[in-house]
């Protein structure tokens, strides 16, 4: 039986340059799932997979400072994306407060007028609460996903 290089499969993309570490776990996640159900239905007497030694590329945690916009781009962003008609300054506010106040997502979503000092000109107040903060299996000392509300 001719055995396809699952390795070159699951870590390229379909233009043949490398994917990126999660994109090549998730894609191996999920075949490794259609050969389990292949095997539960009587397709396969074993999932292909298990056999195979393989290790997937390491996952880079580091944030690449180039990708990163600077104050200015990010001014030359908020103000195109203000300009857009609808929603436009709707996403204004939301972008800028997860850029000038590092907030999260869930705390964006969650912000509410009367927890804003703006004054007319310079920085305000944000007062935050109502962002959900999860902290992962892998940080917990019972391997448990722990959630708080603030």
């Amino acid at each position: 039986m001719l055995r396809p290089d699952w390795s070159s499969i699951m870590s390229h993309s379909c233009d043949g340059a490398a994917a990126a570490a999660k994109t090549v776990n998730r894609k191996r996640a999920a075949v490794n799932e259609v050969f389990g159900v292949a095997v539960e239905r009587g397709y396969f007497a074993q999932n292909p997979l298990n056999g195979l030694r393989w290790t997937g590329p390491e996952v880079a945690d580091e944030v690449d400072p180039d990708c990163v916009p600077n104050p200015a781009q990010v001014a030359r962003l908020l103000a195109a994306v203000k300009a857009l008609p609808g929603r436009g300054p709707h996403l204004y506010a939301f972008f800028g407060c997860m850029y000038y106040a590092a907030m999260r997502l869930a705390e964006v979503i969650h912000l509410q007028k009367s927890q804003c000092r703006l004054p007319t000109s310079g920085w305000g107040l944000l007062n935050l609460k109502g962002g959900v903060v999860t902290a992962g299996k892998e940080w917990t000392d019972d391997g448990a996903v722990m959630r708080s509300t603030p």
